[in-house]
């Protein structure tokens, strides 16, 4: 049967296009093994996500693969952002969208992927649920990356975010039977594995590795701190710059735009995407606001170049008090050396315990954490590097997965 001239059935029938895709992807496999005599190991990472190149759970786990031997089909949303990866890396990107139309075709060519995939990683929910209705033709591995937690908790909730939580609810079905049928997890932290084992009533002898949102230590290590900053807003050594990296959906950050700093060396500076929020005109003589994209390789050295880490999460926002521990921004700057500040998280605790900084109950004690690290500033700042060697290097953190998928 020549199936590479075969016409592709019509889009009515989703039975129809998985057996036509079977076979599609069957005859490709035979002519990869005729025509080489070897299936390269591959991994196939889905994420509904657009924002890949923004955060280092998506973008380590992909590059790690690739380095220890993976050819990486990498598929996710397609959005205003760009993934960018070394071209010695055997990565292949593909781009996908959600609507009706583009289900199919993105299904098609997963499916591909899948049929001769010895690893296959997806995040919830879309992707996940996806990926688990053609696993049963695929061999490989079945993980689950835990980035966001869906639960049916809806306390402290706006009206806003009640509504896409319940229209959810169909998706918390799809996503609990999907996770628990995966071979094994990735999670960003354990208090985040234990909520989501919870939730989706996974075994307790459900295999789950732990791997921060954090950098690799060859970022941390190359390059020197990035005069960027300093130079933009012609700020003095002797100016402490205070940086918060990341969004700004999050409660506190309001109050921080007008902010009074009464100590003129003290900057807080937020690096931000701000889509269509005009906050410039809330903004106090002492909040500087950057905008600038950055390359993905460039923002530990970036970062490096600021004083003090901001963390700004509410213990009262449930949202919040999940996704503030596993932050990109927290492993980011760990990963530069930098002291923190973090609003008064439970979570966050360890941070002092650690000496890597100061825990705030209220915004107007920023000041006054600021002039406590610098007293000890070179105290912080190696507790700081020392806590990211120990428990968020990505390239350590991840290399027991790394070795379980050897051994599969």
């Amino acid at each position: 049967m020549d199936l590479e001239n075969e016409t592709q059935p019509t889009k009515d029938s989703i039975d129809e296009f998985f057996s036509w895709t079977i076979k599609k992807a069957d005859h490709r496999a035979i002519s990869t093994v005729k025509s080489s005599g070897v299936i390269a190991k591959k991994a196939v990472l889905v994420f509904n996500r657009h924002y890949v190149d923004a955060h280092f759970c998506y973008k380590e786990l992909t590059i790690q693969l690739a380095k220890n031997g993976y050819q990486v089909d990498l598929y996710y949303l397609k959005g205003d952002q760009e993934a960018h990866f070394d071209p010695s890396l055997d990565i292949r990107v593909y781009r996908f969208g959600q609507s009706a139309t583009e289900l199919f075709s993105f299904l098609f060519r997963l499916s591909g992927s899948l049929f001769k995939a010895h690893l296959v990683v997806a995040t919830p929910q879309y992707a996940l649920h996806w990926v688990y209705q053609l696993k049963w033709w695929s061999r490989a591995r079945f993980v689950c990356l835990s980035d966001e937690v869906y639960t049916d908790d809806y306390s402290g909730y706006s009206a806003e975010q009640k509504l896409l939580a319940e229209f959810q609810a169909k998706w918390r079905k799809r996503e609990i039977k999907a996770h628990q049928a995966c071979d094994a997890t990735i999670a960003l932290g354990l208090d985040r594995y234990n909520l989501v084992r919870e939730v989706n009533q996974l075994n307790e002898l459900h295999k789950v590795f732990i791997v921060p949102n954090a950098p690799s230590g060859t970022r941390q290590d190359s390059g020197e701190a990035s005069n960027y900053y300093r130079n933009t807003f012609k700020l003095t050594r002797d100016q402490l710059i205070v940086l918060h990296s990341g969004g700004l959906k999050w409660d506190l950050m309001d109050d921080l735009f007008t902010l009074p700093i009464k100590d003129p060396k003290i900057k807080v500076l937020i690096q931000a995407r701000i889509n269509h929020r005009n906050i410039r005109d809330q903004l106090s003589d002492s909040i500087l606001l950057s905008e600038n994209f950055f390359p993905y390789e460039d923002m530990v050295s970036l970062t490096r170049g600021a004083d003090i880490g901001l963390l700004l999460y509410s213990q009262e926002n449930p949202e919040e008090r999940r996704n503030g521990p596993t932050a990109g921004k927290l492993g980011l700057y760990l990963a530069a050396g930098l002291p923190l500040i973090a609003c008064n998280l439970s979570s966050f605790e360890w941070i002092e315990d650690e000496g890597c900084g100061v825990l705030i109950q209220h915004l107007d004690q920023l000041e006054e954490a600021v002039n406590q690290i610098k007293t000890r500033y070179g105290y912080y700042q190696e507790n700081a590097k020392r806590v990211f060697k120990s428990g968020y290097e990505y390239t350590k953190m991840i290399q027991p997965f790394i070795e379980w998928t050897a051994n599969g």
